[in-house]
């Protein structure tokens, strides 16, 4: 490059190196999804039931003819999915599908726990629907707040168990009875091996008392001690 001279009107510059043009994204357009069973999936982003969360939308071609599918993403059934036929009937089947409550019962939730006694703060803990626990728990109830056995038979009862927890099976009288018996019959046996390492003195006391409703007399025998730690423990007999 040559030197500006004195007499030219304007300094001749270097010419600036031409950085090379980014090229701008472009959107591919015509992308099709298949799901594993080769059918074209649909977006749904913009469809505002909650009731997709549970399906899939597919197009199928059925005879020369293009349908829209719903299809259950725990059964893979296929139901309408016409904008006509609306959602009432994906609502029905998820509350319906086996594989979904099973797939719900083993899901692990975060549920504040229930303390025992007034003024206790809650603390949340995962939470799984197990049926035995359950079970054994409405068996607690009964014998913690004397209700009676015919509890499990009322019908508001059922139904307000179906709606915290509908895989939860509602037991016949009988079958909680036996069930309350086996309770008694561990707690008994917990008690004889506390009373047979108990160094102290054993105090026995009986209640009695008539049933109002079936004019029949009960007694209870409870057993008082002082453990070890100088506790009065009191534990019924029978």
């Amino acid at each position: 490059m040559r030197p500006p001279t004195l007499g030219s009107s304007q300094a001749e510059t270097e010419p600036k190196e031409l950085e090379p043009e980014t090229e701008s994204p472009i959107p591919v357009i015509g992308q099709v999804e298949y799901n594993s069973e080769g059918d074209e999936v649909v977006d749904t982003s913009n469809l505002r039931s909650l009731q997709w969360q549970n399906f899939q939308k597919i197009k199928v071609t059925m005879g020369g003819k293009t349908q829209y599918k719903a299809r259950c993403l725990y059964c893979n059934k296929k139901l309408c999915a016409e904008s006509k036929s609306g959602t009432t009937h994906l609502k029905d089947h998820s509350n319906s599908c086996l594989k979904k409550k099973m797939v719900d019962s083993k899901q692990t939730f975060l549920t504040p726990s229930v303390m025992m006694g007034a003024g206790k703060s809650s603390t949340l803990q995962a939470y799984a629907f197990n049926p035995d626990h359950a079970r054994k728990q409405l068996a607690h109830m009964i014998i913690m707040h004397e209700y009676p056995l015919s509890i499990v038979e009322h019908l508001g009862f059922k139904r307000f168990c179906y709606a915290l927890q509908p895989l939860f099976h509602v037991v016949c009288r009988n079958t909680i009875k036996k069930d309350i018996l086996m309770i008694y019959e561990v707690e008994r046996m917990k008690t004889m091996r506390l009373l047979e390492r108990n160094q102290s003195r054993v105090s026995f006391t009986t209640d009695m008392w008539t049933a109002s409703n079936q004019k029949r007399g009960f007694m209870v025998i409870t057993a008082h001690w002082i453990d070890d730690s100088w506790k009065l423990q009191s534990r019924i007999i029978r």
